[in-house]
């Protein structure tokens, strides 16, 4: 295979790629990428003059023979990835669904690091870019990728396989997530699905998750389709939940072994994400210890499912994302809670197109009928459905900040769930 001269420069530059001009990595490739409102074609020069010892460009601006001109640079960034991941023998494992995926993949790096050479996605870099980015940190020593895969619209997961090429793939659910370019619920299972469709036709292995009735509907038991749920399911890989909170304790049975876990996660919920990570890790090879140790030592940031104290109060922050699916499982758990007092603070979600309206009066009505001590909305899309004494509307997370400044409770449990543009982590920060 002859390499294109952008690969061969990556390689002689120690693997180091960047796509951010402000973040310059000195003797390290720029790669500029370009969207509606950017064009990094514009920094190269910039980009070599702070010490870049390559740009990869699609707009001819110099003729200084540090610049290497392609066609285009999104598809030169997927093109080699795709090399790199050709030329090294990492098995690559993927993750979809529309929720839970960035937290399976992290329990999983926990594990699977701890047996093997691994990398895995960094943050949430799962769409078009992002994949191209991770797959480029395989070398040769590298073992096992796991990398995660996100979709907006149609046909988004079934062109990351095509970068990929995933060896084993796992659908931790399918729920109502990013309607607005999905059209419809139907739409984001078939989406979701390109991913098994995929693996299926290159004679990989598919994870399947019978909790889901969606993805259960599609699991036939043969060569290459492995399934995780429950004993009773007759499952391949099944768990048995003993604790939800305040912490997650359970059993893990691989067909051979029963493992007890403990996490500091909480929420049935994650208590499948820790099946799924234990499943993929066990399906692997890693043995129980490293499975045990890996779920036990993973602690939850950037504002999924963590449990923190703020002014005497119990917080349980989950607003990294939130969509209709999610929204409802996690008020769900959250009302079966034994906590004295229960405050409910919850902020818009984003990206449901035709369903914005139905969906937050959907969330609106359930988070009512559950009659917590408060109730608190922060997005004007709530305005028509809320109506309760027992209830505050806030159009942005400021308002409802500055109420709170005198209104915090005591000893109380507070959940706050919105999506990420809702910005709710300003509330206790």
């Amino acid at each position: 295979m002859e390499l294109p001269i952008s690969y061969k420069r990556y390689l002689d530059q120690g693997r180091q790629l960047f796509t951010d001009s402000r973040q310059v990595i000195p003797g390290g490739v720029f790669l500029a990428l370009h969207g509606h409102n950017f064009n990094g074609n514009q920094f190269a020069m910039d980009a070599l003059e702070k010490g870049a010892a390559y740009a990869i460009v699609d707009q001819l601006i110099s003729n200084d023979p540090r610049l290497i001109l392609v066609g285009n640079t999104l598809q030169e960034l997927q093109s080699i990835a795709n090399i790199n991941r050709k030329l090294n023998k990492a098995k690559i494992i993927a993750i979809t669904g529309s929720n839970g995926k960035t937290t399976t993949k992290e329990l999983s790096y926990s594990i699977f690091k701890r047996a093997s050479n691994c990398i895995a996605t960094q943050g949430n870099f799962n769409n078009h870019i992002g994949l191209p980015l991770t797959l480029l940190r395989i070398t040769e020593e590298t073992e096992y990728a796991i990398v995660e895969m996100g979709a907006n619209q149609p046909g988004d997961i079934h062109a990351l396989c095509e970068i990929a090429l995933p060896d084993i793939g796992l659908i931790t659910n399918i729920g109502k997530a990013h309607l607005q370019g999905f059209g419809s619920i139907q739409g984001v299972i078939k989406t979701k699905m390109e991913l098994f469709d995929f693996i299926i036709q290159n004679k990989g292995i598919c994870v399947y998750n019978l909790f889901s009735e969606q993805i259960r509907s599609f699991y036939k038991k043969q060569e290459g389709r492995i399934s995780i749920g429950l004993e009773e399911q007759n499952a391949d890989y099944f768990g048995e939940l003993k604790q939800s909170f305040p912490t997650i304790e359970m059993k893990f049975n691989n067909r051979k072994e029963e493992i007890a876990l403990r996490s500091n996660l909480f929420g049935e919920y994650n208590f499948q994400n820790i099946l799924f990570a234990s499943t993929l890790a066990s399906l692997c090879g890693v043995d129980s210890k490293n499975i045990q140790e890996g779920i036990a030592s993973y602690v939850p940031g950037n504002m999924r499912s963590q449990i923190l104290q703020f002014n005497g109060n119990t917080i349980l922050l989950d607003a990294y994302n939130a969509n209709p699916s999610s929204m409802k499982e996690v008020i769900e758990i959250f009302d079966k809670m034994s906590f004295n007092k229960k405050w409910v603070i919850v902020g818009e979600m984003a990206e449901l197109g035709d369903y914005k309206e139905s969906e937050h009066q959907n969330l609106a009505e359930l988070i009512l009928s559950k009659r917590f001590d408060q109730s608190i909305f922060i997005g004007k899309l709530y305005d028509a459905f809320v109506k309760s004494k027992e209830s505050l509307v806030f159009n942005e997370v400021g308002e409802c900040r500055n109420w709170l400044e005198s209104h915090w409770p005591d000893q109380t449990a507070i959940l706050i769930k919105g999506s990420r543009s809702s910005y709710l982590e300003k509330l206790i920060r």
